[in-house]
């Protein structure tokens, strides 16, 4: 069996053989974001609410290493912004400003990304885009923007377009112009409610997929029943009896069966007539 940490929405649409499941992302969907803000820490918590701007949350992963051009980029935008704050999770080593405004917070580690995911004032994702990364940002219901890097986060960042719940720059033609322009009109109140009802959409579907309850759930029902409890019925059925053809058998007989008696009958009726027929005859030539 295989579990797919994905769900339709999200995934194109596709017909999947009874082995392959989609069980949604890791993660349980009867928790709620009150479970992972119990995860930050105190120091965390009091800087995400010590002002009241939105928050722009900056994390590229472990395995995207940045480029200087990059990082520089990135700096360029957030240190333009006013009205936004910015937490940026950045492990390399850059020789950023000794006194960053403390509207910008960059740190080599964070206590939890889904805790800040989660917090309410957290309202922009800039993110590489990985899968675990999009579906907690649309689980948790914060807006994404992607900036794929490598393997199968271009498809993601794609597909999230798709579905109309994020946004997408290059890596390499991104400008810090462009970038700023992309978050302001992903903060304009138009673009928030109509990627807000997308997103709750999504939320919908991840609960129908079960997510880790149910994949543990599919596990245990393998390891009792075996894979033979996913196979449709109609799959263990003998070819002819998966065509019907027994169905069209025993009709053709019982047809067959009924048409002689039918034809016995007509036969008979037919010669009892012809019986008295000539009976009539002999007794009328006798007279």
């Amino acid at each position: 069996m295989i579990l797919v940490n994905s769900v339709f929405g999200i995934e194109y649409a596709q017909h999947l053989p009874p082995y392959v499941q989609c069980t949604g992302p890791m993660f349980s969907v009867k928790r709620s974001s009150d479970h992972y803000l119990k995860q930050l820490l105190d120091e965390d918590r009091q800087w995400l609410e010590m002002d009241s701007r939105p928050i722009i949350y900056i994390n590229f992963g472990t395995v995207v290493l940045l480029t200087t051009e990059q990082i520089e980029k990135i700096y360029l935008t957030i240190k333009s912004f006013d009205k936004y704050r910015v937490i940026w999770k950045l492990n390399q080593i850059y020789d950023f400003p000794t006194e960053l405004p403390s509207r910008i917070r960059i740190v080599p580690w964070i206590s939890s990304t889904l805790g800040y995911l989660a917090h309410p004032n957290v309202q922009l994702f800039l993110s590489h885009c990985g899968i675990n990364s999009a579906y907690e940002s649309i689980w948790l219901g914060t807006s994404i923007l992607c900036i794929p890097f490598l393997g199968d986060q271009h498809d993601m960042a794609q597909r999230l377009i798709d579905a109309n719940v994020g946004r997408s720059l290059d890596k390499l033609t991104f400008t810090p112009e462009e970038l700023r322009e992309t978050v302001e009109i992903m903060f304009k109140e138009e673009e928030i409610l109509f990627r807000q009802e997308n997103i709750k959409r999504i939320q919908r579907i991840i609960q129908l997929h079960g997510g880790v309850e149910r994949a543990v759930d599919l596990i245990e029902m393998v390891a009792d029943y075996g894979f033979q409890a996913f196979i449709p019925i109609e799959n263990s059925y003998s070819w002819y009896v998966y065509y019907n053809f027994d169905v069209y058998t025993i009709w053709l007989l019982s047809s067959l069966v009924i048409l002689q008696l039918i034809l016995r009958c007509c036969c008979c009726s037919y010669y009892r007539r012809r019986t008295r027929s000539d009976e009539t005859s002999i007794k009328m030539k006798t007279s």
